[in-house]
C-alpha cells in the first residue's frame, strides 16, 4: 500500500487514541517506530556528523544555516524541518571542535521546538536532550560525543512524542530535516575534496540514515483503504519517499563507483529540495 495510506492510517489511529484511550493497534505503530528510534540507531545517525572530518573534509562554515533565526516563525512544517536542520548543523560544527557555532545551533533548534508549543503536550527531551541546556550556558564545554550520547540517552523517550499526533508530525519532519541538511553539506564536502574514493565513502555513511528514515516511513503499511480525498500533507510524505528510495538504490547499485558528476547532481537536486523546503526563509546559492 502507498505511504499515503499508511500515514493516514496512523494518524487516524493516533486522533482516535487522544479521544477515547490508546487502543493496541495504536500502541503497535508506536512501539515499531521506537524500535528505529533505538538508542543504537539515533547514535549511528548522529555519528554520522563526524565521518567528515575523518574523510579529510574542511569545516565550510558558509554551508550552515544562518544562526539568527527569521523573526515571525509562524508554526507549522517549516519550523518542524529546521529543527532537524539545526540539529545536524549543531553536529557538524561540534565535529570540527567550533563549539560557539554548536551552540549557537543548539539554541535555534530551542527557539524553534518553543515555537511548535510541543513541550506543554508531551515530553520533547528525545529531540531537544535537557543535557543540551547546560552546553548552552557552557558552550566552551561542548563535545560531539557529549552531545550524541544525550541524544542516545533520550531516544527511548520517542515514544512519548510519538504517541501524539502533532509530536508525530513533528519527528518525522525533523528527521527529514536533517537528513536534508546532511546531504546537503556532504555532497558540497565532496565535490570540494575532488577526491572520488573518499567521496564514495562520505556517501555510503549517508545511505545508513537515509534507509533508516525510509523505515520509519515503512512501519505504517496497512490494508485499509483511504479516502478519495487526499491530504497535502500525506502527499508530501509520498514524494519524498520516492525520491529517497531512488536515491537509496541508486547507491546500492553504484557502490564504490559514483562519479564527482554523480554527487554533484545529488548536490543539485538536494540543494531545490531543501531551497523549496524553508521556502523563502533563509537565501542559499546552489550549485554552480
Amino acid at each position: 500500500m502507498s505511504l499515503i495510506k499508511r500515514l493516514a492510517l496512523v494518524v487516524s489511529l493516533l486522533l482516535l487514541a487522544s479521544s477515547t484511550g490508546m487502543c493496541a493497534e495504536t500502541q503497535d505503530y508506536i512501539d515499531q517506530a521506537q524500535k528505529v528510534l533505538s538508542q543504537k540507531n539515533i547514535r549511528s545517525m548522529m555519528d554520522v556528523s563526524k565521518t567528515l572530518k575523518e574523510y579529510g573534509a574542511s569545516y565550510q562554515p558558509a554551508l550552515l544555516l544562518p544562526p539568527d533565526l527569521p523573526q515571525n516563525l509562524q508554526k507549522g512544517e517549516n519550523v518542524h524541518l529546521l529543527i532537524g536542520a539545526y540539529q545536524f548543523d549543531a553536529l557538524y560544527a561540534a565535529s570540527f571542535g567550533r563549539k560557539d557555532q554548536a551552540a549557537k545551533d543548539i539554541k535555534a533548534m530551542g527557539t524553534l521546538l518553543n515555537t511548535t508549543n510541543l513541550k506543554s503536550i508531551v515530553n520533547t527531551a528525545a529531540l531537544f536532550p535537557p543535557e543540551l541546556n547546560w552546553m548552552l550556558r557552557e558552550p566552551d564545554k561542548v563535545n560531539i560525543d557529549e552531545v550524541i550520547d544525550a541524544y542516545a540517552a533520550n531516544a527511548p523517550k520517542y515514544k512519548d512524542i510519538m504517541a501524539n499526533t502533532y509530536g508525530f508530525r513533528v519527528v518525522i519532519d525533523s528527521m527529514y530535516g536533517a537528513l536534508i541538511e546532511g546531504l546537503y553539506i556532504a555532497t558540497r564536502s565532496a565535490v570540494l575534496l575532488d577526491d572520488k574514493a573518499v567521496s564514495n565513502k562520505i556517501l555510503g555513511e549517508f545511505q545508513n540514515n537515509i534507509s533508516l528514515t525510509l523505515n520509519l516511513y515503512s512501519i505504517f503499511e496497512n490494508d485499509l483503504d483511504y479516502a478519495e480525498s487526499v491530504d497535502l500533507l500525506f502527499l508530501e510524505r509520498s514524494q519524498r519517499v520516492g525520491w529517497m528510495e531512488s536515491l537509496a538504490e541508486f547507491l546500492t547499485m553504484n557502490k564504490g563507483s559514483i562519479t564527482l558528476e554523480h554527487i554533484k547532481a545529488i548536490g543539485r537536486f538536494v540543494s531545490r529540495e531543501r531551497m523549496r523546503l524553508i521556502h523563502n526563509e533563509f537565501n542559499e546559492i546552489g550549485f554552480d
